[in-house]
């Protein structure tokens, strides 16, 4: 029997995965296939990235297909928004079959729950800049810049109230935690605008979620200034660091900061507390842990919602589910909404 080299092997797995996230990708869709209008056609005409951008690899181009072959919604009811409000942001520099499985889940989670969600690929700096490692995690920070700084732009009445911002290297666990139950209440007093949360090495910024608020703009311009004046060698000059130093320092932000638990949306492991939205494969976790058992899982929540929505017609008519999904007759739903009470 003749021995596999070791390159071959390497290409034999690399295609193993990306055929298993295909598969994934499909199974995605074909779970909500019923929903699929039949504006199809008309939404290929609409991208969420320019074509024509010139700034854009072609290697993006698949992302455009995905886009809207994944989607189970009319351009208009994509436009619909829930109360509160929120655009879910994820930057992409690159394909991988994480990232892509990533980008679809989160596209889709937003669908079923009203939010809106933006994939941005725009990298102000690359890797030919000499600063990887800083410039990866910034350019996070330079898109939800240019997106903050657009809906400010707007009348308040057209804008999203949050932006839930995650690491494209996020995988969603549960679909029936919806973010807009988690979110503390506008009572509050200081109002919150910036929820975030800590592991192990302090202030963690894979998961943040942000209030459309001047504020918040210059807290991103303060942290863009930081890395910009910093120097090359200073390796501690990253978005976690300096989203830290610019909330600790400034007094008029670290009021207006809210710490939430770190499981509800930032978990480093599956199935670690029953409020748990998403999975994040930090490091080198993504090659260490599959993904693909959490998007089976979603498999499993929204079949189980699905007989829930049908159980939860009383005869009457009248399902008596407030979404489409039936998600929120599951208990986890109903949990997420008493943590956020306490």
């Amino acid at each position: 029997m003749r021995l596999l080299s070791p390159s071959t092997k390497k290409y034999l797995l690399i295609s193993t995965s990306i055929i298993s996230t295909f598969l994934v990708l499909v199974g995605i869709r074909h779970t909500l296939e019923n929903r699929q209008s039949t504006n199809q056609q008309k939404q290929r005409d609409h991208v969420d990235i320019d074509k024509n951008d010139k700034s854009s690899s072609d290697f993006f181009t698949p992302v455009h297909e995905l886009i809207d072959y994944l989607s189970t919604k009319s351009l208009e009811e994509q436009q619909s928004k829930v109360e509160p409000s929120i655009l879910i942001l994820q930057h992409l520099p690159y394909f991988t079959p994480l990232y892509r499985a990533s980008y679809a889940i989160h596209k889709l989670y937003s669908e079923i729950w009203g939010y809106g969600y933006e994939l941005s690929n725009w990298s102000k700096i690359s890797s030919d800049d000499g600063i990887v490692n800083k410039g990866q995690s910034m350019n996070k920070i330079y898109a939800l810049h240019k997106v903050l700084k657009e809906q400010l732009e707007k009348d308040e009445s057209d804008r999203y109230e949050w932006i839930f911002v995650t690491d494209i290297d996020t995988v969603i666990s549960n679909p029936a935690i919806p973010i807009h139950s988690l979110l503390p209440p506008s009572s509050l007093s200081p109002e919150p605008l910036f929820l975030g949360n800590q592991d192990h090495n302090g202030f963690n910024a894979g998961v943040m979620i942000f209030k459309i608020d001047p504020i918040i703009l210059s807290l991103l311009e303060a942290v863009i200034e930081g890395f910009e004046t910093s120097s090359e060698s200073d390796l501690s000059s990253n978005d976690h660091s300096l989203l830290s130093r610019a909330i600790n320092d400034n007094p008029k932000i670290s009021k207006h900061f809210y710490e939430i638990p770190q499981n509800w949306f930032n978990a480093y492991h599956p199935g670690q507390d029953k409020i748990q939205l998403q999975v994040h494969f930090v490091n080198h976790f993504k090659y260490k842990y599959p993904f693909t058992p959490i998007i089976r899982d979603n498999f499993k929540i929204l079949e189980k919602a699905k007989q829930a929505f049908v159980d939860d017609d009383s005869g009457d008519g009248n399902a008596h589910s407030n979404t489409e999904y039936g998600l929120d007759l599951l208990e986890y739903s109903q949990l997420a909404q008493a943590a956020a009470r306490e």
